[in-house]
């Protein structure tokens, strides 16, 4: 799912109680105007709107609220025209299991959207995000920092001899090799931070409010952590770090060329020999290394 998507989907839940709202004054509309045209004109097929909707915002909840509200609307609406106390009772049966299914299916249409949201922006081997994850909320943390005047860590990390791996253990334990580093990074991080896997053996770390400090304890952190995994298998493994931290983030800032300065700065540490880490600082005073 793109980006776009995953933000849209994150406004629309934002703007739920609108959206409830919403609902509630369809179905009194929708309710007022079949009182008034009596049984001649059909237009209960104009219920399933609101109970969309509310199932579609609210999920279960909304469903089950709509379903019974669009019902009982429904019964109000229709009782003065029903001569049989028992037609009128199986009338609002057949209404209820038709207003509840609707709302059933979308509950699940949305649930299934948001578990596709989820599992499109994750790497299914190490349930770290995956590229477009990373950017999309790494995205979000650099315009927030930019705006908050805060500092950022962004750490690009590439495996050493991996492929030495691939060749000699097969690539099951290559796909062991990236899960462990993908735990060692979950174990040096807060909730607020961003791990993602991008592709083969290159991972990055964004550390929310990350000044120098920050970002020197969660490499070290990561790299004890790493190498103790390997050492217990047997692993010819190292890391090659590259950090830039920004203290502050500056607006104007994207995220597309802080990402270029830490690939870089990653492939300086692969040439003083791998298994090093190069860390350049910036700030509006100062930029160094």
């Amino acid at each position: 799912m793109p980006p776009a998507d995953q933000r849209l989907l994150h406004r629309a839940t934002e703007n739920a109680p609108a959206m409830f709202l919403l609902g509630l004054l369809l179905v009194a509309g929708i309710g007022w105007v079949d009182i008034e045209t009596g049984p001649g004109f059909r237009i209960f097929p104009l219920y399933f709107i609101p109970i969309s909707l509310g199932a579609w915002v609210a999920r279960r909840t909304g469903a089950l609220f709509f379903t019974i509200l669009a019902s009982a609307t429904w019964a109000v609406s229709n009782w003065s025209w029903h001569s049989s106390d028992a037609h009128f009772a199986a009338n609002v049966f057949t209404q209820l299991i038709a207003f509840g299914s609707v709302a059933a299916l979308t509950a699940a249409m949305r649930r299934n959207y948001d578990v596709a949201v989820r599992t499109s922006m994750l790497d299914a081997l190490t349930g770290l995000a995956n590229t477009r994850g990373f950017y999309d909320k790494a995205t979000s943390a650099v315009d927030l920092a930019a705006r908050k005047n805060e500092p950022l860590a962004l750490i690009y990390l590439d495996l050493d001899d991996f492929k030495q791996v691939n060749d000699e253990r097969g690539h099951a334990e290559g796909d062991e090799v990236l899960k462990e580093l993908a735990k060692a990074m979950r174990a040096c991080l807060r909730k607020t931070d961003i791990a993602a896997r991008l592709g083969g053996d290159e991972f990055a770390l964004v550390l929310v409010d990350g000044d120098r400090d920050a970002a020197d304890r969660a490499v070290g952190r990561l790299r004890k952590g790493f190498a103790e995994a390997t050492k217990r298998r047997g692993w010819p493994v190292k890391l090659s770090v590259g950090a830039l931290v920004l203290e502050p983030v500056e607006d104007g800032t994207r995220l597309v060329d802080l990402m270029r300065e830490a690939d870089a700065l990653m492939y300086d540490a692969k040439g003083e020999g791998k298994n090093t880490v190069v860390v350049r600082q910036r700030s509006s005073q100062m930029t160094g290394e």
